[in-house]
């Protein structure tokens, strides 16, 4: 079976089962299973930059050569990774408003994604079967969301709204799974925002003020607009006082020695709040 053939039978979109991910590393491994490089796509952008310059057969033959053993190695690597993402996606779609507002075959609590939280079970359990019991269609005026991070946005306003939080365990285990991030790349970009923004001026701030620093760039850097468009609600307005500059008093708090980092360590850089990470975006 050729590996260019069982491309074409893997859904589009879904997730890849085993089989699946078992076919296509025996396809890569066997060098009589894949296509000639004259048979393989580069894209329309390649067909067009072909028409546009002149090139020796031999040095555009060398040159797809090597971008065919590139992309050899990469489908490679991706495999290595794919089972244990495989299973984490799949536990995630259980968060999509249709999931989990199913009334008949709901997922066991246990399947989903708690990952390092130390939660209680059973409450979790309570929230969980809770849930579609709201009349979610009126809280959201006619219309639930369809998407996972809007649904469960909104599910954190009802809490808020509400005497007693009833969703309050539910909800950290649904936006910690779905700002999970599920690449090196995403880390690595939160760690890069980081550098830009701790300079030397800015050791002087709380550690708290660094990190909604970090959050606004990583989110204006996900989003269009900027900050001039940014409408604050009341509660944030009360919030920006001189007390935000003020790093002897909440260094005290934090237990932070002056002129320390320690503070700035204790950021969760992989646990932003939903509405400032890249979220896996499950419909």
């Amino acid at each position: 079976m050729r590996a260019k053939k069982r491309c074409r039978e893997i859904r589009i979109g879904g997730v890849l089962s085993e089989r699946e991910i078992s076919d296509l590393r025996r396809a890569l491994e066997d060098a009589g299973s894949l296509l000639p490089v004259s048979a393989v796509d580069f894209g329309a952008g390649a067909r067009i930059l072909l028409g546009q310059i002149r090139i020796d057969p031999k040095v555009l033959e060398n040159c797809q050569t090597r971008c065919v053993r590139y992309l050899i190695i990469l489908v490679k690597n991706l495999l290595d990774i794919l089972p244990e993402q495989s299973s984490r996606l799949m536990a995630v779609r259980y968060f999509t408003p249709r999931e989990a507002l199913r009334q008949e075959g709901r997922a066991d609590v246990l399947l989903l994604p708690v990952g390092g939280l130390d939660v209680d079970v059973d409450q979790l359990e309570q929230e969980w079967e809770r849930l579609p019991k709201v009349d979610w269609v009126s809280f959201f005026r006619g219309e639930i969301p369809k998407t996972s991070v809007a649904f469960w946005q909104g599910v954190v306003q009802y809490d808020r709204m509400a005497a007693e939080p009833k969703f309050e365990t539910l909800t950290a285990v649904a936006f910690r799974a779905l700002s999970n991030p599920l690449a090196n790349a995403d880390v690595e970009r939160a760690f890069s925002f980081m550098n830009a923004i701790k300079t030397k001026p800015r050791n002087r701030m709380s550690a708290k003020l660094l990190e909604a620093v970090l959050r606004i760039r990583m989110r204006l850097s996900k989003q269009p607009g900027c900050c001039k468009g940014f409408q604050p609600w009341p509660e944030m307005i009360s919030l920006f006082t001189s007390d935000m500059y003020s790093y002897d008093r909440v260094a005290q708090e934090e237990g932070v020695e002056e002129g320390g980092d320690e503070g700035w360590e204790e950021i969760n850089i992989c646990a932003l709040e939903e509405e400032n990470t890249q979220i896996y975006e499950c419909e």
